[in-house]
Parts: structure tokens; C-alpha cells; sequence
């Protein structure tokens, strides 16, 4: 009943919301984009390990760096492009297993030809994703409130995978299913994932993706120190080196903020 009531609440305020079906239209595209996204990211895992994955997504990096350029052809210069290839690299050595050269006979990484091909669709769905998306906040979404855009992108996001759930399980006891097994940690997680939401929409509408690649490098620090504090999992060597190359890649990208005048001549 309370999925009901929230879902119907959240389409009466959607049809107030929406100034037009081209609103809809525009908006339908990065959900499905989303939607496909999280779908392949599971879909991942069953044809590469998990660091395999980890360390191939992050070429969404330079792949989003190049969409953007090519959509709103705003020049960056040599120093900022340099500045996301290390970003690129330092993302990629956090996420490579340490262990990886001294597992012998153990489990070692793997992909196969699907996986290949799916981490290629998903880096470019990826790219584009928060390209468009961007340019829809900017652009039809310029003059509405982000919440407004919000609701437009998340539930047409819902519609998607909602439909692709019940294909797989139509039954009543399937849909009472839905949140079977959920405790506090996982609704608390969802609560997360909602407000890095509503951040990231505020960040695309007064920012851009660029910025936004940033501040997923930059989220080391704070799971380094969570991960200390809470887990008492001492950092790796490889990681630190990470923290280093993103730290320095934050640094040259805003050279120009951090010191004016070395900034100007770096260009």
C-alpha cells in the first residue's frame, strides 16, 4: 500500500512538474541510459572478476572528458587534459589488486570476449549518460527547480527497471518480494545513494561532468579514512600512490584557482 500511495504521489507531482511531452522525451533518454548502465554492471561480473571491472570502468574517465568536449566545446588545454589522464591512471591504480602478482596458483583475474565488449558499451553508455544529462539541466531543465529535473529523470529511471522486474518475476509474490531481506544498513544505504543523487543533479545543473569526475576521484580520502577508522584496513601501498596521482591531478586542473599567475602561463 505505501508503494502504491508513493508511486501514485510521485506521478501526480510529475504531471504537475512537466511543462511538455518533449520534457518527458528528453528526459526518457539518460534514464534508459542509467538504467542500462546498472543493468551492464551487473552483467559485468559474470564475465570478469570484479577488479577486472573496477579497473576497466574507470576508462569512462577520458571517455566522458572527450563527449563533453565534443558537446559543448569548451577548450580546455593541454595541462587539463593531462590532468584527467592521471586522474584516469590514479583511479585505475586504486583499483587494481594488490596481491594480484602474488597469487600463483590462486584465483587469478580474467575476462572473456563478452566482457570485453560489455565494459566497452558501458564506458561509452556512461560517457554519454552524464553528457546528456548535463546538457538537459543546462538546457530544457535550465529554468526548473532541480528537483523538478530530478523527478522527471528518476521516475521514468523506476518505470525502466520496474518493468524489467516484473518480466522476470510478474507474479504478486515477486512485487512483495521487491525488498525482501532489507534491513537498517541496506535502507541506509539506499538513503545514501538518494542524497549522493541530489548532490550529483546539483553538480551537473551548476557545474559540469568534468567537476564531477573530480569529485569521485576526491571520494578516496574520505573512504580511506572510513575504511580506517571503521574497518581498521590499513591503506595500500598502491592506494597511496593513488591518493598521490589524484591528489596531483586536482592540483593541476586548478592551477590556475590555486595559483593565478602559474595557472595563466600553463595554459
Amino acid at each position: 500500500m505505501a508503494l502504491f500511495v508513493f508511486v501514485y504521489t510521485g506521478i501526480v507531482v510529475m504531471l504537475h512538474a512537466c511543462h511538455s511531452s518533449r520534457s518527458w522525451m528528453a528526459f526518457a533518454v539518460p534514464s534508459a541510459l542509467y538504467s542500462l548502465n546498472n543493468n551492464l554492471d551487473m552483467l559485468n561480473n559474470q564475465h570478469m572478476d570484479p577488479a577486472t571491472e573496477q579497473v576497466l570502468a574507470q576508462g569512462k574517465i577520458l571517455a566522458t572528458g572527450i563527449v563533453w568536449w565534443l558537446v559543448f566545446k569548451v577548450p580546455m588545454g593541454i595541462r587539463k587534459w593531462i590532468s584527467l589522464i592521471i586522474l584516469f591512471a590514479g583511479t585505475v591504480l586504486a583499483g587494481w589488486p594488490a596481491s594480484a602478482a602474488a597469487q600463483g596458483d590462486a584465483k587469478v583475474m580474467f575476462i572473456d570476449n563478452v566482457g570485453i565488449f560489455l565494459i566497452i558499451v558501458y564506458i561509452n553508455v556512461s560517457a554519454c549518460a552524464g553528457v546528456y544529462n548535463e546538457w538537459l539541466y543546462k538546457g530544457i531543465g535550465k529554468d526548473d527547480s532541480v528537483h523538478v529535473c530530478n523527478i522527471r529523470l528518476y521516475s521514468i529511471g523506476v518505470a525502466v527497471n520496474l518493468s524489467a522486474f516484473l518480466l522476470n518475476s510478474p507474479s504478486i509474490e515477486g512485487l512483495r518480494g521487491m525488498t525482501s531481506g532489507y534491513n537498517i544498513y541496506v535502507w541506509a544505504l539506499v538513503a545514501t545513494y538518494s542524497l549522493m543523487g541530489i548532490i550529483l543533479s546539483q553538480v551537473m545543473k551548476f557545474f559540469d561532468n568534468i567537476v564531477k569526475l573530480f569529485i569521485s576521484g576526491s571520494s578516496m580520502y574520505v573512504s580511506a579514512v572510513l575504511s580506517w577508522a571503521i574497518f581498521g584496513i590499513v591503506p595500500t601501498t598502491n592506494f597511496l600512490i593513488a591518493l598521490t596521482l589524484v591528489s596531483l591531478a586536482m592540483l593541476l586542473f586548478n592551477l590556475e584557482r590555486v595559483f593565478p599567475a602559474k595557472g595563466e602561463k600553463a595554459q
